[in-house]
């Protein structure tokens, strides 16, 4: 292996870094639960468990669905918008389904780029390099530059696949995700719309008691 071939590795190793941290943020983070945690929020807060629902949000940590059940109950406490506030959060959420989304694809071109290029070093050392006691073997020179070309085709071509494949995979799971959460985002947003409606009806005959 030469310096190129180690440089190869380096490019290899950042995809490798990139892949883990999506896979951590979408699969162990933003989906550590599935589909019932946001359907028991809402279940709870449609039934007035407000409590029940803060533990199961509070106990959500970073999954996309208690962020936004957060936010919903953090407005309703406030007495602002709900809606208002699921969509700053989601805001947030979108930003961060497709992060990292580019960057594998740019580095996944790069990676078979440098493949090529590898392939061109090579034969350009060959025809006119200084090929020094490998010049004295008949055919050395020519073997060396093939397995060393192969060997940098190979090495850019592998990181390729691993990062486009992971961004096929890693944007189809993030946007499955994301329509679930913004599934659970408008149902919250109806939830706090009906709420003011109720606190308005409550607010009206005490209004009239008071003769206003």
């Amino acid at each position: 292996m030469t310096a190129y071939h180690y440089g190869q590795l380096v490019l290899a190793l950042g995809v490798f870094v990139l892949v883990g941290r999506r896979v951590h943020e979408i699969f162990f983070a933003a989906g550590r639960f599935d589909r019932r945690l946001g359907e028991s929020i809402l279940a709870h807060l449609r039934a007035g468990e407000i409590e029940r629902a803060h533990g199961l949000a509070a106990g959500g940590g970073p999954a996309w669905e208690a962020r936004i059940g957060r936010a919903a109950l953090d407005a309703h406490e406030r007495r602002v918008d709900i809606g208002a506030m699921v969509d700053e959060e989601m805001t947030d959420i979108r930003f961060q389904a497709s992060a990292g989304l580019r960057s594998l694809r740019v580095l996944g071109s790069i990676a078979s780029a440098s493949g090529l290029m590898g392939a061109c070093v090579e034969y350009v050392w060959l025809m006119t390099g200084d090929h020094g006691l490998a010049g004295l073997m008949a055919g050395r020179p020519q073997e060396m530059a093939t397995t060393r070309a192969i060997l940098a085709v190979a090495i850019g071509f592998a990181v390729m696949i691993v990062a486009l494949s992971a961004r096929t995979q890693l944007g189809r799971e993030g946007r499955a995700l994301l329509t679930r959460t913004k599934k659970t985002a408008r149902a919250l947003d109806r939830w706090g719309h009906r709420g003011l409606d109720r606190a308005g009806e409550t607010e009206k005959p005490v209004a009239e008691e008071r003769g206003v």
